[in-house]
């Protein structure tokens, strides 16, 4: 169970780099649901410095998860860098998917923008069950 669940969330976290990879060199699709709006502002102003940096934790999540699931393994002596990380992306997650109580997370308050309703029916869920397989591989550890 944890080599599967391990390689799902890997397998997620790696598309997600590579998404956010695509954005940064100026790709459009899934931009409108991505960024949070208020009255067709965007709430955020992400540069291509700021996307690729978000990709290279994404991606660092992605080896994180990987080492998880028992694929393979760092030295004995960093073992704790691994679970550090795991229960991290868990932690983060988490309060991702709960949200800022405004315009993110399953406790917003603003629901009517192409943002929300993508964040009502994929982020936040996505956010909660990779939270949980974090959770369940940073303690199967």
């Amino acid at each position: 169970m944890r080599i599967i669940i391990g390689n799902l969330t890997s397998f997620i976290f790696l598309i997600l780099s590579l998404v956010h990879v695509y954005w940064a060199f100026g790709g459009k699709w899934g931009q409108s649901g991505a960024i949070p709006t208020r009255a067709g502002k965007s709430l955020l102003q992400p540069g291509v410095f700021g996307t690729l940096l978000v990709a290279l934790a994404l991606l660092l999540a992605s080896f994180f998860m990987l080492s998880g699931s028992g694929m393979f393994t760092f030295n004995n002596r960093f073992h704790f860098i691994n679970n550090s990380g795991i229960l991290t992306v868990a932690v983060l997650f988490l309060l991702r998917a709960i949200g800022d109580f405004k315009y993110i997370g399953f406790f917003k308050k603003y629901r009517e923008t192409p943002f929300a309703f993508w964040d009502t029916r994929l982020h936040s869920p996505l956010c909660l069950f990779i939270s949980a397989s974090a959770f369940y591989l940073g303690f199967a550890n």
